[in-house]
């Protein structure tokens, strides 16, 4: 990346002239840090009967995402978690870990096995990586969308 920086020149002294410079970055040009913990979704795989899902089906649904954060994923560090009520009240079925290790730039397929609600419907729910020691959810949601008949 190209910084811009604007130089300033001091005269100091009485009897003769001193240079002093100094440089700085624009308020424009100074980065972010990065986020130790962050994802991207980057591929939502498509269930094939997300149209027509018979009531209290389990089933598996797939995502996958970038660690884009600068610290790597373990498995015993991180988890799934229902985000919405839809998600956690009525498709979410079991809790499923990271499966390794993911270095940031690093892409992992996350996957949860979850049950279609009882009644006839359309259905959202989405999910969120959780990091368990700290507590905290982190990252882009990812989302099921399916229709019960």
């Amino acid at each position: 990346m190209k910084k811009l920086f604007v130089s300033i020149i001091c005269v100091l002294g009485i009897m003769g002239l001193t240079f002093t410079s100094f440089s700085f970055a624009a308020e424009d040009e100074i980065e972010e840090p990065e986020l130790e913990y962050d994802s991207q979704l980057i591929y939502n795989y498509p269930l094939f009967d997300a149209d027509n899902m018979p009531p209290e089906h389990k089933f598996f649904k797939f995502w996958r995402v970038e660690n884009v954060g600068t610290k790597t994923w373990t498995r015993n560090s991180l988890t799934i978690v229902p985000i919405d009520e839809m998600a956690g009240d009525l498709m979410y079925y079991r809790n499923n870990r990271v499966s390794g290790l993911t270095f940031s730039g690093r892409t992992e397929v996350l996957y949860l096995l979850l049950r279609s609600p009882g009644e006839s419907g359309e259905y959202t729910g989405c999910y969120q990586l959780h990091h368990k020691k700290d507590n905290f959810n982190f990252g882009e949601p990812f989302c099921v969308e399916i229709t019960v008949k």
